[in-house]
């Protein structure tokens, strides 16, 4: 066994108590290409880790010194930064919480294994994962509120789009707007480091109407195509007169409020529901479509489907992402897309990364997906010359 990581597919290095499964699953690895060790117990597993900083690690959850969990958090506090994939006899439901656990603490999580397991499997997850390498944002602790006004006022911050499809012919339907800040100084910077203190510096309803006026005017030259536009309203901007706002915003530009869904996230609670409940319901007098977004990992998700007037609701991308894997995803993303028809509401599922889920999804009824599977989110020239040259080229509403 060597220690040189060169020329090798990558490193790996096992955790597994149990040396016939140690054995396997060294073979398989070094048949493509890695570089392997192997560790019976907790403690030679993290001086090795320390010593060899290996590309990827395979750690099985039932270990007699200290279990899987365990050895999570102790990844998580030395900041590891390679590749996870998670491994046991247990019961499915056991690793996908344990997997939950993993991308939880930030760990790159490769995948999981369950035992038995034949080679064809292993070797699928030593490949997979490391274009998702989490790289730690510089950035991160930049932004504050100097900045974001700064942003704000210097137009710093602009949409990229995200196309949406029909999930049974993949025929182009709409884009989703997200906001990205492209820096000057520091290039760009993700939202988790500028959405929340736009938050809470009350600076989000400036931000809003700047990131919906360039999307709107993006989309307006998109009007032959007649496709629709979501942005994300956050659900601290309750001021009446926001709703006002993008009425005259749209009608400035031309472009028809039934063109635009506003997505409001289900994940954070609202302090005025009765607020909420008439704030919501004049976007919806107004023509305005309303998306409940994340749905299934918030607050009173039913409650609010039967009070608020929404017309779609989103499945969040922790379901869709798990649909090859977890038998418990599946069920529920086939129970929010029966939900949806009974409510005669619109379902779109995001994160769709694969031909499985988009298969899985379409024949549960979906009616719109989007995802890395079809593109990742563009700035808007990109977004504008890819929109043109696909709906000239794909008349017949397929990729």
């Amino acid at each position: 066994m060597t220690d040189s990581k060169a020329n090798a597919a990558g490193s790996i290095l096992i955790l597994d108590d149990d040396e016939s499964v140690t054995n396997t699953a060294r073979i398989i690895a070094r048949r493509a290409g890695f570089d392997v060790r192997a560790s019976l117990n907790a403690t030679d597993f993290f001086k090795s880790l320390r010593d060899w900083q290996p590309d990827c690690v395979l750690v099985d959850l039932a270990m007699p010194d200290m279990d899987g969990i365990q050895v999570l958090r102790e990844l998580q506090v030395l900041h590891y930064p390679g590749r996870v994939i998670l491994t046991s006899g247990l019961s499915n439901r056991i690793l996908e919480a344990a997997g939950r656990t993993a991308t939880e603490y930030g760990l790159n999580l490769a995948g999981i294994l369950p035992k038995p397991f034949t080679p064809e499997m292993f070797r699928s997850l030593l490949g997979a994962g490391a274009e998702k390498q989490q790289v730690r944002n510089p950035t991160d602790q930049i932004v504050d509120e100097d900045m974001l006004v700064q942003a704000i006022k210097e137009c710093w911050i602009e949409p990229y789009f995200q196309p949406k499809f029909t999930c049974q012919t993949q025929r182009l339907c709409g884009f989703e707007a997200l906001a990205r800040l492209n820096h000057p100084e520091f290039g760009m910077i993700s939202p988790d480091s500028f959405i929340p203190l736009a938050e809470r510096t009350g600076l989000i309803t400036p931000l809003t109407l700047q990131i919906l006026e360039s999307a709107v005017l993006w989309l307006k030259q998109l009007d032959a195509y007649e496709i629709g536009l979501a942005v994300n309203l956050s659900r601290s901007q309750t001021d009446p007169a926001l709703a006002d706002q993008l009425l005259t915003l749209s009608s400035k530009h031309g472009v028809s409020p039934g063109r635009i869904t506003l997505e409001v996230t289900e994940t954070a609670q609202h302090q005025d529901p009765m607020q909420l409940l008439e704030f919501l319901t004049r976007y919806r007098i107004q023509g305005f479509h309303l998306s409940l977004d994340d749905f299934g990992v918030g607050y009173s998700s039913l409650v609010e489907l039967a009070r608020l007037p929404f017309s779609e609701i989103k499945i969040d991308k922790r379901f869709v992402g798990n649909l090859a894997q977890s038998t418990e995803s599946q069920k529920i993303c086939a129970a929010i897309i029966g939900l949806g028809q009974a409510m005669g509401l619109e379902v779109t599922a995001e994160g769709v990364e694969n031909q499985h889920a988009l298969d899985f999804l379409a024949q549960a009824g979906c009616d719109k997906v989007q995802g890395y599977y079809f593109s990742r989110p563009m700035p808007g020239y990109e977004a504008l010359r890819w929109s043109r040259q696909y709906s000239s080229g794909a008349s017949a509403g397929t990729l």
